[in-house]
């Protein structure tokens, strides 16, 4: 009797939550659309709307973009064309040329071997012209160098210092120092052109004067004989 109880409770519990179920899908589901009666104004369809006469038109395109043009910057005013630099350098070099000038000229001969002649120099206060033997240039026992250039290990021995104490002065005043050498200068050693075209760019900074090298074409004996 009270298997059979038993069996009845759980069958109408089982009864009880399937309806409550049901009652919860019901609640969820959309609510169906009422069908509309016949000549209702909400049964009847939209009428189409027609195009006003503007629409009728036909579409205007729009134009194309115009290209773009890219400009050159315009030019500083201190720009130069690069056509004049090289008359701009050969005049600034001229102008400087003849302000050293102005201010003296030294002469020095240089040997073949790197010795120097002679020095000639015309300043404000000194005018002279004498016969010198000052090397540039030492022996070294390396095999592979041979000679070295004084001055690139002593500076108090290079071209223009040594100039500058030879003829007396505490330097050389901003004159124009033309270095004549007595071959072209292929045919000198590499250490003495190496030294000389270093000496160029110490030689103002050092002793204040503007040196410019010039090649020879006479052989030394010539070169100590002419005055």
């Amino acid at each position: 009797m009270t298997s059979l109880l038993d069996v009845l409770f759980i069958m109408l519990f089982a009864a009880l939550v399937q309806a409550a179920q049901m009652v919860e899908s019901a609640k969820d589901a959309p609510a169906a659309r009422p069908r509309p009666a016949p000549g209702d104004a909400a049964s009847e369809p939209p009428a189409p709307v027609k195009p006003s006469p503007a629409d009728s038109r036909p579409p205007v395109h729009a134009p194309p973009p115009a290209p773009v043009v890219t400009l050159p910057a315009p030019a500083s005013p201190g720009a130069v064309p690069s056509a004049d630099l090289p008359t701009l350098r050969a005049e600034a070099a001229r102008t400087l040329v003849a302000r050293s000038a102005r201010a003296g000229v030294v002469r020095i001969r240089i040997s073949a071997t790197g010795h120097i002649l002679r020095l000639k120099a015309d300043m404000a206060g000194l005018s002279r012209d004498q016969a010198v033997d000052i090397p540039l240039l030492e022996r070294v026992p390396d095999p592979d160098v041979g000679l070295s250039y004084l001055g690139a290990r002593v500076g108090d021995l290079s071209l223009c210092s040594s100039v500058r104490r030879a003829l007396g002065l505490r330097d050389l005043g901003g004159a124009l120092v033309v270095i004549e050498t007595a071959l072209p200068l292929r045919g000198l050693p590499v250490a003495l052109v190496e030294g000389l075209n270093a000496d160029q760019l110490r030689c103002y900074e050092e002793e204040k004067g503007l040196a410019v090298l010039v090649e020879g074409a006479a052989d030394p004996v010539r070169m100590e004989r002419q005055p």
